[in-house]
This record gives structure tokens, sequence and C-alpha cells, in this order.
């Protein structure tokens, strides 16, 4: 008698935890079909997409010199398509060429193309990689006449 409630109770629990994984799945796709994250039955019209970002980075490479792309054109396609920030990332390579010298051309380009894509009414994402750093970081210190290593400072 007490061996077939033990088999009738480990049924009654397979069968709630079955039951409520089912649940779960259900009230998971319904909630996910209302934020319009999963298209709706086939048939039905599914929400325009809206993104948050593009793929990559925004007009990188010269894929886009080679199509004749602005970043004017790039940034009115990907906000007509629904993506709402643009990406840039500014190398510390890229900028500071040696110890305290810096590209100002490279810096009023990036600056000239962030502004083209807030006129285009997205956001941007700048992003700093400092882990690309100039080659002269690398460099050994100077030493100086003393001996001593590194910058001098009389006195």
């Amino acid at each position: 008698m007490q061996l077939m409630n033990i088999k009738s109770f480990a049924r009654l629990s397979f069968l709630s935890a079955i039951l409520g994984i089912l649940a779960f799945i259900l009230l998971s796709h319904i909630y996910q079909i209302s934020k319009g994250l999963l298209p709706l039955l086939p048939g039905f019209q599914t929400p325009k997409a809206h993104y948050l970002f593009g793929t990559l980075e925004t007009a990188n490479g010269s894929v886009f010199n080679t199509l004749g792309l602005s970043y004017a054109d790039v940034a009115k396609k990907e906000h007509d398509a629904g993506i709402a920030v643009a990406q840039i990332t500014i190398a510390w390579k890229d900028y500071e060429i040696s110890d305290g010298v810096f590209d100002e051309n490279l810096m009023v380009s990036e600056a000239r193309n962030i502004n083209t894509f807030l006129q285009a009414g997205q956001r941007v994402d700048v992003q700093l990689a400092v882990h690309y750093v100039p080659s002269w970081v690398m460099q050994p210190p100077p030493r100086h006449s003393n001996g001593r290593i590194g910058t001098f400072i009389p006195g």
C-alpha cells in the first residue's frame, strides 16, 4: 500500500514539473511576441525591426569607399534602416604618433564623422581603443649622461 502511494506521488510530481515547464514556455513566448521579439503566426505582419547597433563598426574599412558611399550616405542608410547608434573607434596608436605629438588631421576627420552621424539623427558610441598602443610606447626610455634612465629633471 505504501509503495503505491510513493509511485503515485512520484507520478504526480513528474506531471506537475512537466506542466510547470510548459506553462513557463508558453508565458515566455507570449511575452516575447508582445514585445516584438518573436515573429507572429504565419500570415500575420510582424512589426518593423528597430536595431540599436548595426554590425561591426559603422562605415569601417574601404568597402564604403569602393562602393562610393560617404559617411553621410552611410549615416542616412543606417538611420533609415532603424539603426539608432553609430560606432566609431579611436585608437591610441593612430592619434598619438609619437610621445606628446597628435595627428590633428585624423582628429578633425573623426570629429567631422561624429557630427555627420549626429546630424543624421543617430547617437554615437565612441570606443577608445587604448589597448592598441603606439609603437613608441614599447621603446626603452632614453639614457642620460648621468646614467639615469627616463626623463631627466635637473636640480
